[in-house]
C-alpha cells in the first residue's frame, strides 16, 4: 500500500508539471513553472491534499518537483526571444552565484561577449570588406578604431589591426623625422625633444642631443639668474618650459618663493623707515598706530620700534606734567596729588614719584576733618540722588564726599584722586544738569572754609 501511495504521488506530480511544460513556450510561463513548484511543495498545499485528496508528499517527492520545475523553466527557454534569454540566464546565474560578484562579472562579460560574437558572425563579411576598404585607403587610426572589439575572435581581423598598427607607427615616424630637425631650427628645442623621445630612432639621436643641449643650457640660464637673484626673471621665462623639465618646475617654486620673502623684506623695511621717521618727528602714537595696523606687525625690528616710540611718549608726557608742576606751589596739595598720581600712573615703579604722593597725602591728612553736614531730599527742590539723604563731609583743602549708610562716594576731584571712595555716578539721578550737582560740591567745600 506505501508503495502504491509513492507511485499515486508522483503521477500527480509530474502530470501537473507536464500541463505546466506544455504551456511554457514563453519565458513567462518558465516562470509560472516555477511558481507553481513552489506552491506544490509549501505547507498550506501540502495539509490541503493531505486533508482532502489523502496526499502524503514525500522528501523524494518534493525533490522530483523542484527538479522537473527547474528542468522545465530550462526547456522553455529553448523557445524564448533573443532579446530575453540574457535576462533569463542573468537570473538563473544570480540564484547559482549568489553573493559572488565577480563570478557574476565574468559570467555577464562572457555572455555579452557571445552575444557580440554572434552578432559579429552575421555580418563578418561586411565588416572585413569596411576593414579592408579603411585600410586600403591608408585610414589606419579608424581601421584600429572599429577593429578594436572584434580581434578576440578573428584571427583576420586581428592581423589586419596589428598591421594598421604598425603602418600608423611608421606614419608617425616619419612625421617626427620631418617636423624634429624643423623645431630645432626654429630654436622650439623642448618641443622637439619632447616629440622625439618616445622613438628610439637612430635618425633623431643626434638631433635629439642637440635639443638637450640647448634645453640643459636654458636651465643653466635660469640658474644663474636665480642665483643672482633674478627671481622674476626666472619666473616669466620659466614658465614657457615647465611641463617639459621637472628642474625647471622646482627652479621656479624656489624662485616665487624667495620672489614672495624678498617681497615681504622690502615692505617691513619700508614700515621700519616711516616709523623711524615719525620717531624721530616725536610723533609717537601715530608710529604705535601705524605697527600695529601693519600685517608683519610681529616682526621683532618693528616690535622694537614700538618699545622706543612707547617709551619715548612716556617721557614725553612726563615732561609735561613736569613742566606743570614746577608752576604749581607746594600749598596746592589737591593739584600735586592730581599730578604725581599721574606721574606714577606712567612709572608705577619710580621711587621719587611715590614719594612725593606720600608726601602730600600726609599733609592733607593733617589738614584735618570739618564737621559733616546732613542733608536730604526735602532741603531741595531738584535732589541729584537716588538715595533720601545723607552727609556732606570735606577734607581741607577741598576732598568733598557724600556719605549715605556705610558707604562714601566722591564728589569733588580731589576726591576722586585721592582715598579708595565710590564714583558719585552710582547714586545720580536720570536726566540731571550740572547745576544741580555743582549745587552740592559747593556747599561741600563751603564746609572746607569755615
Amino acid at each position: 500500500m506505501k508503495y502504491i501511495l509513492r507511485f499515486i504521488n508522483w503521477i500527480f506530480v509530474i502530470g501537473l508539471l507536464f500541463v505546466g511544460t506544455v504551456l511554457s513556450n514563453t519565458l513567462f510561463f518558465a516562470g509560472i513553472s516555477l511558481i507553481f513548484a513552489a506552491l506544490l511543495i509549501s505547507p498550506y498545499i501540502q495539509d490541503f491534499l493531505r486533508k482532502f485528496f489523502k496526499v502524503n508528499y514525500l522528501i523524494s517527492v518534493r525533490f522530483i518537483i523542484i527538479l522537473t520545475a527547474i528542468l522545465t523553466a530550462i526547456v522553455s527557454l529553448q523557445y524564448e526571444k533573443e532579446e530575453n534569454l540574457f535576462t533569463a540566464k542573468f537570473l538563473l546565474f544570480q540564484f547559482y552565484f549568489g553573493e559572488d560578484i565577480e563570478g557574476m562579472n565574468r559570467v555577464i562579460k562572457k555572455e555579452a561577449e557571445n552575444r557580440r560574437k554572434q552578432e559579429y558572425l552575421t555580418v563578418r563579411e561586411d565588416i572585413r570588406a569596411e576593414l579592408k576598404y579603411l585600410y586600403d585607403d591608408t585610414q589606419y587610426h579608424e581601421v584600429i578604431m572599429q577593429s578594436a572589439s572584434y580581434v578576440s575572435f578573428d584571427a583576420h581581423i586581428k592581423k589586419l589591426y596589428k598591421d594598421a598598427e604598425e603602418k600608423l607607427k611608421q606614419e608617425q615616424i616619419k612625421t617626427i623625422l620631418d617636423i624634429v630637425p624643423q623645431l630645432v631650427k626654429e630654436k622650439k628645442y623642448v618641443e622637439a625633444y619632447r616629440l622625439a623621445e618616445p622613438f628610439h630612432i637612430e635618425e633623431l639621436q643626434k638631433v635629439m642631443a642637440k635639443a638637450k643641449k640647448q634645453i640643459d643650457k636654458n636651465f643653466k640660464k635660469l640658474k644663474k639668474w636665480y642665483k643672482s637673484g633674478k627671481y622674476e626673471r626666472v619666473i616669466k621665462n620659466g614658465k614657457k618650459q615647465i611641463d617639459y623639465d621637472c628642474r625647471i618646475k622646482t627652479l621656479i617654486a624656489k624662485s616665487e618663493s624667495a620672489q614672495e620673502t624678498r617681497n615681504k623684506n622690502k615692505k617691513i623695511s619700508r614700515t621700519i623707515k616711516k616709523t623711524s621717521n615719525l620717531i624721530d618727528r616725536r610723533r609717537y602714537e601715530k608710529a604705535i598706530k601705524m605697527v600695529n595696523e601693519f600685517e608683519f606687525s610681529n616682526h621683532p625690528r618693528l616690535q622694537a620700534l614700538v618699545k622706543r616710540a612707547q617709551s619715548k611718549l612716556k617721557k614725553s608726557k612726563e615732561k609735561k606734567i613736569l613742566r606743570k608742576l614746577r608752576n604749581i606751589p607746594s600749598a596746592q596739595i589737591e593739584a600735586n596729588l592730581r599730578e604725581y598720581t599721574n606721574l606714577l600712573e606712567l612709572f608705577p615703579d619710580n621711587k621719587k614719584y611715590k614719594q612725593k604722593l606720600a608726601h602730600y597725602k600726609q599733609q592733607f591728612l593733617e589738614l584735618g576733618k570739618k564737621p559733616p553736614l546732613p542733608i536730604s531730599k526735602d532741603e531741595y527742590e531738584q535732589w541729584p540722588f537716588t538715595v533720601s539723604k545723607g552727609e556732606l563731609e570735606c577734607i581741607p583743602p577741598g576732598k568733598v564726599t557724600f556719605k549715605t549708610g556705610d558707604k562714601v562716594y566722591a564728589i569733588s576731584e580731589l576726591a576722586i584722586v585721592t582715598g579708595n571712595n565710590l564714583k558719585i555716578d552710582d547714586i545720580l539721578q536720570d536726566n540731571l544738569t550740572m547745576e544741580d550737582i555743582d549745587i552740592i560740591a559747593k556747599k561741600g567745600l563751603d564746609l572746607c572754609s569755615k
